[in-house]
């Protein structure tokens, strides 16, 4: 019986939480400039950070320190065709994870409108998608960007 390989995996926490840190340093940054911080902005960006950082501990990792070199084309690691194999509980968490944004990114931003809140989301989902893309093939990560998602 032949047992597969074990890989060793990038600890999480020492990855999001600095990110997460950095997201919120940011926010307060822009907050204070604008004359706009308060505590309750304070409580709601350190909300969006810990959330941020949940999606990314959730869509790329896992992430290998010694998977080997991967010989595959790049085109293997994404999927360009919308739907192909997507399932109702695809679809459902997907909407599910993006709801936080449509709510916690109104009350951060100064100027809010659908337009902006859509194009935010938008722009973590393609952020996400791509980084999922690059550590797949690069890193050894556990996902494959999805056109869909």
């Amino acid at each position: 019986m032949r047992r597969s390989p074990v890989f060793h995996q990038v600890p999480v926490l020492p990855v999001v939480v600095p990110l997460a840190a950095a997201v919120l340093a940011g926010l307060l940054w822009s907050l204070r400039r604008r004359g706009r911080l308060s505590v309750p902005r304070a409580s709601v960006a350190l909300a969006l950070c810990v959330y941020v950082a949940g999606v990314v501990a959730n869509t790329v990792f896992p992430i290998y320190w010694d998977k080997p070199a991967r010989s595959a084309p790049w085109s293997s690691y994404l999927v360009v065709v919308p739907f192909a194999d997507y399932e109702v509980t695809d679809a459902v968490m997907n909407v599910l994870v993006f709801v936080p944004v449509g709510i916690v990114v109104p009350l951060v931003l100064v100027e809010v409108s659908w337009g902006r809140v859509l194009a935010t989301a938008a722009i973590f989902s393609a952020v996400i998608e791509g980084t999922q893309y690059v550590t797949a093939h690069v890193l050894g990560g556990g996902h494959i960007a999805d056109a869909t998602t």
